[in-house]
């Protein structure tokens, strides 16, 4: 069995408590008494005011990305599998608060995110849900960040599919023009800062278009939602808004994501030439059609100009087909239903070097829902 030896307490010169945690599986920790804030496989905080040996405190890092903090003062015995090989580190972990307030000496190793292409409807959340808890395990998946204007009916956001997403492990949830199709949106993008409307909205309009996401032991992620203008509805230049945005957030950290909520691909490309060297990754939305162009542009910014979308594939945008064929022959309104078959996640991952933000990889990602798990058999819930 592997072990990690932590031999100081006062890690990056924090006061009061540390968390400390090492990786692979059923990693233990041996070492002096410590006076620390322990995290059980679980994540159950266990806090103690006195110290406490930790010679044997299991811990098992299940799903997080444990290649966070490198050690100081500490050393590595006899690490085995697969986590030694590729990194060979044992990992503090400070929390949020004590990493906002202080110490930027830290150490991070790279760090994976997952970007999930705009949700439609029940079957797409279904997909999230379903698959999200896997792939961030087996991708090692730091952030999840998912488009999510139409999670709601196919049409617009609401509180409920918010929170179901937010369960299933998405981290931040980007928009784009269908944000205000349901009427709660301006009371959802007010309550939950981690919803983001585009950053080139007016002044004055709910809601925020950048934010920045903690956790511990991981650098902080910083998120941006912007709209293109071409065969879009007009809004503020997002060449003029989102520089000096991106300006503001690099002062935090180097790890930034945009999504780019456009329909015309020049934009798109355009935008993420713009900002090549200042952002780890520009990623397109809103087209709902995967593009096969993920590539690494020359300052280290990630770019594709769009993921695609997550819910069933057998459909038009994600509609059913027939209403959608109906449209074009008569010239009628229809209505468009959600489709139900053949449901997928789509998106991509990229791993980034969150000392100077740039982008080591990006591939596209591509996972059906297993048709013993068909989203048409969950539970009842919003369409």
């Amino acid at each position: 069995m592997p072990w990690v030896r932590c031999r100081q307490v006062g890690f990056l010169g924090l006061t009061g408590y540390d968390h400390w945690r090492a990786c692979g599986s059923r990693t233990r920790l041996k070492g002096e008494a410590h006076q620390a804030v322990s995290r059980d496989l679980y994540g159950t905080r266990s806090a103690h005011t006195t110290p406490i040996s930790l010679s044997s405190f299991p811990v098992d890092c299940g799903s997080w990305d444990c290649r966070g903090l490198q050690t100081k003062g500490g050393e590595i015995e006899s690490l085995k599998g697969e986590w030694a090989a590729r990194e060979g580190r044992c990992v503090a972990v400070v929390s949020s608060a004590d990493f906002a307030s202080g110490p930027r000496d830290a150490t991070f190793g790279h760090v994976r995110l997952l970007f999930i292409g705009d949700v439609v409807g029940r079957p797409g959340r279904e997909a999230v849900r379903i698959l999200l808890p896997r792939l961030r395990q087996e991708l090692d998946v730091a952030y999840v960040v998912a488009n999510g204007e139409n999670s709601a009916g196919g049409a617009g956001i609401t509180l409920r599919t918010a929170a179901e997403l937010f369960s299933a492990g998405v981290d931040v949830i980007t928009t784009g023009d269908h944000v205000w199709d349901q009427r709660e949106a301006a009371q959802l993008l007010e309550q939950h800062p981690r919803v983001l409307r585009p950053i080139n909205y007016p002044p004055g309009v709910p809601g925020r278009g950048s934010c920045i996401v903690f956790k511990d032991g991981l650098p902080p992620l910083a998120v941006i939602n912007a709209q293109g203008r071409t065969f879009m509805p007009v809004l503020e230049n997002p060449f003029l808004v989102v520089p000096a945005e991106v300006e503001r957030l690099r002062r935090e950290t180097r790890v930034i994501l945009i999504d780019f909520h456009a329909e015309a691909t020049s934009e798109k490309i355009a935008f993420g030439r713009l900002l090549d060297g200042q952002v780890s990754a520009v990623l397109g939305t809103h087209t709902h059609v995967p593009t096969a162009d993920e590539q690494i542009f020359p300052g280290g910014t990630a770019y594709l100009t769009d993921a695609g979308f997550t819910g069933p594939q057998e459909s038009v945008l994600g509609r059913e087909i027939s209403a959608v064929i109906r449209r074009f022959q008569t010239q009628c309104p229809q209505r468009f239903e959600v489709a139900r078959e053949r449901v997928m996640l789509l998106g991509a991952l990229l791993e980034v070097d969150p000392t100077s933000g740039r982008a080591l990889w990006i591939r596209r990602v591509a996972e059906s829902v297993p048709a013993d798990l068909s989203p048409a058999d969950a539970a009842p819930s919003e369409p």
